[in-house]
């Protein structure tokens, strides 16, 4: 299957300011809760928009294989996922795979993950919107933040991050770590992203009824 291009945005440089302490923390908590990590003592600056903004790469795939294995040093797992890329909004290269390998921390009942950072559990046949570093089919991509369908539709997660942004106060921008231009951008990036996702569901739903 090919991979769908869209009009792809450049990587935003994310602003080096040092870390501020807030009070307006509930759009940093939604956006927690639109992930599938274990987000007990989860670093909240790790989900702000200027992650989601910096990402050189971010793209819905299909997940097709998952291989797990204990970790060598700790109780959680290590995880591979060989992926079909089904279409990209944002990439530094002019011609993006049509399949990726991801690397990630995961967890089960006999593997728990350990308090805050990321950890995912996949599984084949199902959608995932990634915010990564890079492509990288032998290394795997060091990932900034992913979304499962199996979670949540990925239309509903993409639908979420746009409100979320669109109604941002100037005090939850500086929160989040963008300013007027980042918004603009990545408002047209979730817009591309649900464009694709309509289109996508629209496709599957008819060949079902087929």
């Amino acid at each position: 299957m090919s991979t769908k291009r869209f009009p792809i945005a450049p990587r935003r440089n994310t602003p080096g300011s040092p870390p501020r302490v807030w009070p307006w923390f509930a759009s940093v908590v939604l956006s927690v809760g639109l992930t599938t990590s274990p987000t007990v003592g989860a670093n909240l600056l790790d989900y702000v928009e200027s992650v989601r903004s910096g990402a050189a790469v971010v793209y819905v795939a299909q997940v097709e294989h998952v291989h797990t294995e204990p970790h060598e040093r700790h109780s959680y797992l290590r995880a591979q996922a060989r992926l079909e890329v089904v279409g990209v909004f944002r990439s530094q290269e002019e011609t993006p795979p049509d399949t990726a390998t991801i690397s990630f921390s995961s967890y089960d009942e006999a593997h728990p993950p350990p308090v805050g950072g990321h950890f995912y559990q996949l599984t084949p046949g199902e959608r995932v919107l990634i915010f990564a570093d890079r492509f990288d089919a032998s290394l795997g991509a060091r990932i900034s933040l992913m979304y499962r369908s199996a979670h949540r539709p990925l239309e509903d997660t993409a639908t979420e991050l746009r409100k979320q942004l669109i109604e941002m106060s100037d005090d939850e921008m500086e929160l989040h770590r963008i300013d007027e231009s980042d918004r603009v951008s990545q408002r047209e990036l979730y817009d591309r992203i649900l464009s694709f996702l309509e289109v996508s569901t629209n496709e599957t739903s008819a060949h079902e009824v087929r």
